[in-house]
C-alpha cells in the first residue's frame, strides 16, 4: 500500500454518519460526474417520496431518485410510497445510498411486489476515497471524490512500530502481551455509527492505530479485533493486532504520537484506554459480515453491550473459514 498523497486542489468533503443530508449534499455536488446521470437534469426537489425527480434529456421521461444513508432504510418506503410512482408515471427509480448494508437482490425482490418499473442502486461511497491528513493536533479524516476509489496509507506500519517501541523504552507505554497465534484469541467490539464524528472503515484502512475504553484484561489481548456497529446484525471487519499497550505517563512525546498517528488529540483520559497498533484493517463484504454475525450469534450474546472473548479453537477456525 502506497503512502497517501492528494492534490491540494482536490476538494475535501466532511465526514458524516447516519445522515441522509450528507448523501444529498455529496450527490448534489458531484452527480454530473457520475456516468449514469450525465444525460439527466434535475427537474423537481420534493419534501415527499421520491426526494428528487430527474428528466432524461433525450426521452424527456421523468425518473425518481430516493436518498438513504443505509440501503436498509429504504424498506420503510416499500408499501404506500412505491405505489405513488405508478400514479406519477415514473418507470425508473434510482436508490442512492452511502452504506450498502442490505442485500440488493433481496431489496429488489421486495420492491417488485409494489413497483414493476426499473430500479437502479447506486452506492455513493464507492465514488469517494478516504483522505487522512495531519492537522494541528491530530489526523483529520475527509472524503475526496474519485471515480475510482483509492485507499492509501497516511503513514507506514514500520513508522508507527518504531515510535511505539521508542516510547515503550522511554517508559511512556506499558506493553500487553498477546498469546501466540496457535493459542490465540479473538474479541468482538461494538461502535456507535450515530456519532457525527464517526470514522468509517475506509479511513481506518489508511492508518495503524486504534484505542478503546472497553476494559481489556492483560490476559485477553486479541490477535484479531472484530468490529460490529451497534444495532447492526453484521460485522464490518477486523483489526489485525500486532501490539497492545496502556499509557503509563503522558507528556509531549505521547501528545506528538497521537498527533502523528490518530484521529483524536491526546487527553489524560486515554490512560484508561487500551491502545492497539494494527498491521491492517480488513473490511468484510456484506455477505461475510452477515454470515459471521449469524455464526457467532448462535454461540455468544452479541446483542448484550460489551466485548466478547473468543478463545474456543473450533470457533476461531469457523471465523477464519468465513473471513479469509
Amino acid at each position: 500500500m502506497n503512502t497517501q498523497t492528494f492534490s491540494e486542489t482536490m476538494v475535501r468533503e466532511p465526514i458524516f454518519s447516519r445522515q441522509e443530508q450528507g448523501v444529498v449534499y455529496l450527490f448534489s455536488r458531484y452527480w454530473g460526474k457520475i456516468d449514469i446521470f450525465k444525460n439527466k437534469r434535475i427537474c423537481n426537489i420534493h419534501t415527499h417520496f421520491p426526494d428528487f425527480s430527474v428528466e432524461d434529456i433525450h426521452t424527456e421521461e421523468e425518473e425518481g431518485i430516493e436518498f438513504e444513508y443505509g440501503l436498509s432504510d429504504f424498506q420503510f418506503h416499500l408499501y404506500g410510497d412505491l405505489k405513488k410512482l405508478k400514479d406519477d408515471g415514473i418507470r425508473l427509480l434510482y436508490i442512492v445510498c452511502w452504506d450498502e448494508n442490505y442485500d440488493r437482490g433481496d431489496m429488489r425482490r421486495r420492491i417488485r411486489k409494489h413497483f414493476t418499473g426499473k430500479v437502479i442502486f447506486l452506492c455513493l461511497s464507492k465514488y469517494f476515497s478516504p483522505c487522512v491528513e495531519r492537522d494541528s493536533n491530530s489526523l483529520r479524516a475527509s472524503w475526496v471524490f474519485s471515480v475510482s476509489k483509492q485507499i492509501k496509507e497516511t503513514y507506514s506500519f514500520a513508522q508507527i512500530e518504531k515510535d511505539t517501541k521508542k516510547l515503550k523504552d522511554q517508559g511512556a507505554f506499558v506493553m500487553r502481551e498477546m498469546r501466540e497465534p496457535k493459542n490465540g484469541l479473538y474479541r468482538t467490539i461494538g461502535f456507535n455509527k450515530g456519532n457525527f464524528e464517526f470514522i468509517e472503515c475506509d479511513h481506518w484502512k489508511a492508518i495503524h492505530f486504534f484505542t478503546t475504553s472497553t476494559p481489556f484484561h492483560e490476559d485477553n489481548i486479541p490477535s484479531k479485533l472484530l468490529v460490529k456497529p451497534s444495532g447492526y446484525q453484521s460485522f464490518s471487519g477486523y483489526f489485525d493486532i500486532k501490539y497492545a499497550f496502556v499509557i503509563k505517563k503522558g507528556g509531549k512525546p505521547v501528545k506528538k504520537y497521537f498527533t502523528d498517528y490518530y484521529f483524536y488529540p491526546y487527553e489524560p483520559g486515554y490512560k484508561d484506554s487500551t491502545c492497539f497498533v494494527y498491521s491492517r484493517f480488513k473490511e468484510f463484504s456484506f455477505e461475510q459480515g452477515i454470515e459471521l454475525f449469524r455464526y457467532l450469534k448462535s454461540k455468544y450474546a452479541l446483542d448484550v453491550r460489551g466485548s466478547r472473548v473468543i478463545e474456543n479453537a473450533e470457533h476461531i477456525r469457523g471465523i477464519n473459514g468465513i473471513v479469509r
